[in-house]
C-alpha cells in the first residue's frame, strides 16, 4: 500500500507494471494478488481489459533452482 501511495505523490496515475518495475515483487504471486486486491478495495483504479502487462519476479522452480516467473494481467491503473 505504501508503494502505491509513494508513486501517486509525484504523479496522477501509475500502472501496476510500473509499480512492479519501481518496487520489484519480493513475495511473488502472493504480493501480486495483494496489489490486485488493493486496486479494487483501497485505491481508485481502472482496469483496461484490452491491454495486457507482463509482471515478472524472481522465484524458484519445482527443483529449487532460481528462475523468473511471469504473470500476464490486464492493465491496472491506480489513480489519485
Amino acid at each position: 500500500m505504501t508503494n502505491v501511495r509513494q508513486a501517486l505523490q509525484s504523479r496522477s496515475q501509475v500502472t501496476l507494471a510500473e509499480l512492479c518495475d519501481m518496487y520489484p515483487l519480493q513475495h511473488g504471486l502472493a504480493e501480486l494478488i495483494a496489489y490486485l486486491h488493493l486496486s479494487s478495495d483501497v485505491f481508485k483504479s481502472a482496469v483496461v481489459d484490452s491491454m495486457n502487462d507482463v509482471i515478472s519476479w524472481r522465484g524458484e522452480s519445482v527443483n529449487g533452482e532460481a528462475c523468473v516467473k511471469r504473470a500476464h494481467v490486464p492493465r491496472v491503473i491506480f489513480v489519485r
